[in-house]
This record gives C-alpha cells, sequence and structure tokens, in this order.
C-alpha cells in the first residue's frame, strides 16, 4: 500500500519509470556474463574441449546479449503490467 502511495506521487510529479537505455545494456551484460559461464561449463562437460566450449559461449552470448536488449526495449515501449 505505501509503495502504491509513493507512486502515484512520483507519476503525479511526472517521473517516470523507464529503463535507461544504458540501464537496459547493463542489466543484459550481467546476466548474459553468468549465461556465459554456464555455457562453457556445460559445453566442456559434454565436448571435453575448451577452445569449442568457449567458442560457442562467445558466439551465443553475443548474439542473445544482442536480441535480450532489443526485446527490452520493445517492452518499454508497452504501458501493459506498468504500475
Amino acid at each position: 500500500m505505501f509503495q502504491t502511495l509513493v507512486n502515484k506521487l512520483q507519476i503525479e510529479r511526472g517521473r517516470s519509470f523507464m529503463d535507461s537505455r544504458s540501464r537496459s545494456l547493463t542489466k543484459a551484460i550481467t546476466w548474459r556474463i553468468f549465461a556465459l559461464l554456464i555455457t562453457t561449463i556445460v559445453s566442456f562437460a559434454i565436448l571435453g574441449s575448451w577452445s569449442v566450449s568457449i567458442a560457442i559461449a562467445i558466439s551465443s552470448n553475443l548474439l542473445k546479449t544482442l536480441f535480450y536488449y532489443i526485446h527490452e526495449r520493445l517492452w518499454e515501449r508497452t504501458n501493459w503490467g506498468k504500475v
């Protein structure tokens, strides 16, 4: 209830609750670092090769980071689910 009141006051003051582009990008990068580590370890466990595992993890994560950022920016354009 208190948070709802704070949100209403901030909206009335004209504040926006939209993430900045740099915040979206930072969130995407930090998440992908975790994913990079997991992909590398799982790939190594399956393939037994560090060089192949690292190549798979890096290429996969670069693409996924790009698409996550695009996904975040598209969701910012809708008011659905925002309070």
